[in-house]
């Protein structure tokens, strides 16, 4: 769960930082989970980069923003510096590019091996 983001600018290049944390609150079924099999466990984007299960969506035609840095902060949450990655946010994406992209991930996602061996994957 992301409780906050925020890019940084350093010469002429800008990074992304995105903060995990399972201390933000949240009722009922948006409450963030320790389990990995949890729909919403906390960590799960930590351990996509980390895996390198981000790079099996590529012949699908997705790409993650490369992983800069992972940094595990005093008060438990983890950093995540990312790549900046120019683009139009999904919020603009017309209602056909969302299908497609769902269409993209499911056949990534139906690959699935390396999401089961890391145990990741959520059980819904």
């Amino acid at each position: 769960m992301a409780a906050r983001s925020g890019a940084a600018r350093r010469g002429g290049s800008t990074a992304v930082l995105e903060v995990l944390t399972c201390r933000k609150e949240a009722d009922g079924r948006w409450a963030a989970s320790d389990d990995p099999r949890h729909w919403n466990h906390w960590r799960r984007e930590a351990h996509v980069y980390e895996s390198g299960l981000a790079r099996h969506w590529q012949p699908y035609g997705i790409r993650a923003p490369r992983l800069l840095a992972r940094v595990d902060r005093p008060d438990g949450d983890i950093a995540l510096w990312l790549e900046d990655v120019p683009g139009e946010p999904a919020t603009a994406w017309p209602l056909a590019r969302h299908i497609e992209h769902a269409r993209r991930l499911g056949a990534a996602h139906g690959a699935g091996e390396p999401t089961c061996r890391l145990g990741c994957a959520s059980r819904r």
